[in-house]
């Protein structure tokens, strides 16, 4: 029998020169990444590649498969199955065509993973496809896309809703794996025809905090740093790893606003691939000068004390809610460690979105700030008005049947866009021949 074993490898530069090593395994099972085993110990390499190793009858063959260990270890269950495939196929007599211009699976996922490199795709994108489609295909065990089936395809999802995952993000993950199949000529709305049985994205309304919750999380920061860094993601509605890369730079003082830009040097690519502006508030201009003072010989606005990117701002939002007493004290993370699942960083984003649109600043100025693509992506972040904002709104549209007076039409579209101090003084100035207009019009 034919030898069938699949070794994943790594091809490193030793002190003898450069070497193909075994890949060093955790307690749990899973390569650690970038660690190679040298003399029985572990030692880390970051440099060099993934390869596999396997015979083709006495023959070793070596074949690279990149740098993401992830992938490595989709690719090697891959070719394992497909030797076992080939290994019965000669045992039955089937004859194989040695030079057959026919793409499996891990053929069919190398190609793919080559053109999100090419096409720029951050690190983070492409671990997160490695991870999937890995999962993919070893829940499926087929060795080639015509194999694919509805069953394969619904049985992921279903694996994704058993490891507690939302709706929401099983749908993300899904189409992920739509996107890699689509590559591969697979049309998954022929295997899974009816809407009703794929992943739904049953998104909510975005939430937005309020001004009192706002005041009293800013007031519990107990440090500068920390004021400073939830100001900037309240008044800009950056992204988290925007804000983690944005340097003194990125600012042009004389304009006022934030240049939101790729960086390939970190690695570091915005959602669109494209730059933005984003217009800075007065008072956070001066207060980030002022920081910038303090810190004249930093590259990051909030980097780390060794001026690196930093990546630790959800901690401090959760520890600064918990110390405000904002924390809901029902939900399970409440409950089990203090951290409220109400309280996280995109929702200063989602707030930005809203106060701003509510505040008078047109849709297309807030599309541009948050870098959405679709005017109907910014539309959901206008979060329909509750409470006391809502009420006073209500009460301009009907303050008119209040007095005795037909209400003022005119007004009440106005009030959409004023506060209540502005809208006082537009009723103020309402003409008395307005009035009598929108009364006539409104008795006809």
């Amino acid at each position: 029998m034919s030898n069938r074993k699949v070794t994943l490898l790594k091809y490193v530069k030793t002190e003898k020169g450069w070497r193909r090593l075994h890949v060093a395994i955790a307690k749990n099972g899973r390569v650690r990444p970038h660690y190679v085993i040298v003399d029985g110990v572990d030692e880390f390499h970051p440099e060099g590649h993934y390869e596999l190793k396997y015979y083709d009858g006495g023959k070793a063959v070596y074949r690279a498969v990149g740098e993401d260990p992830a992938e490595g270890l989709a690719i090697r269950d891959q070719q394992a199955r497909l030797l076992v495939a080939q290994t019965a196929a000669k045992a039955a007599g089937i004859p194989i065509e040695e030079n057959s211009t026919r793409m499996n699976l891990a053929q069919a996922r190398d190609a793919f993973m080559q053109r999100l490199r090419l096409k720029n795709r951050d690190k983070e994108t492409i671990s997160a496809y490695g991870y999937l489609i890995a999962e993919f295909l070893r829940l499926s065990a087929k060795c080639y896309p015509e194999e694919i089936t509805d069953i394969d395809l619904l049985r992921f999802c279903q694996s994704q809703r058993e490891r507690g995952l939302a709706e929401r993000t099983v749908y993300n993950h899904f189409a992920h794996i739509r996107a890699f199949l689509r590559s591969c000529g697979v049309d998954v709305k022929k295997l899974i025809p009816e809407k009703k049985d794929l992943p739904q994205k049953n998104d909510p309304l975005p939430e937005a905090y309020t001004q009192e919750e706002v005041e009293k999380f800013l007031a519990a920061c107990n440090s500068a740093r920390d004021r400073m860094v939830f100001e900037f993601f309240l008044k800009t509605g950056v992204r988290e790893k925007e804000l983690a890369y944005a340097e003194w730079s990125d600012i042009r003082w004389t304009e006022g606003v934030l240049l939101v830009q790729n960086k390939p040097h970190y690695d570091f690519h915005t959602k669109t691939g494209k730059p933005r502006k984003i217009t800075l508030e007065a008072v956070l201009l001066e207060k980030l000068a002022a920081w910038r003072r303090c810190r004249p010989n930093t590259r990051f606005v909030f980097g780390t004390k060794t001026d690196k990117p930093n990546g630790h701002f959800l901690e401090a939002c959760k520890r600064t809610a918990h110390r405000a007493g904002l924390n809901c004290g029902h939900c399970a993370p409440c409950l089990e460690k203090d951290e409220c699942e109400r309280w996280y960083l995109h929702k200063f984003r989602a707030t930005f979105a809203t106060w701003s649109l509510r505040g008078g600043v047109d849709l297309r100025t807030v599309q541009l700030a948050l870098g959405h693509t679709k005017i109907e992506m910014t539309e959901r972040y206008l979060a329909p008005a509750e409470g006391p904002a809502a009420q006073a709104k209500m009460n301009a549209v009907f303050a008119g049947l209040n007095t005795g007076q037909q209400p003022n039409v005119a007004i009440a579209a106005d009030s959409a866009r004023l506060s209540p101090s502005r809208l006082a003084v537009r009723r103020q100035e309402a003409l008395p021949e307005e009035a009598a207009g929108v009364a006539a019009s409104v008795g006809d």
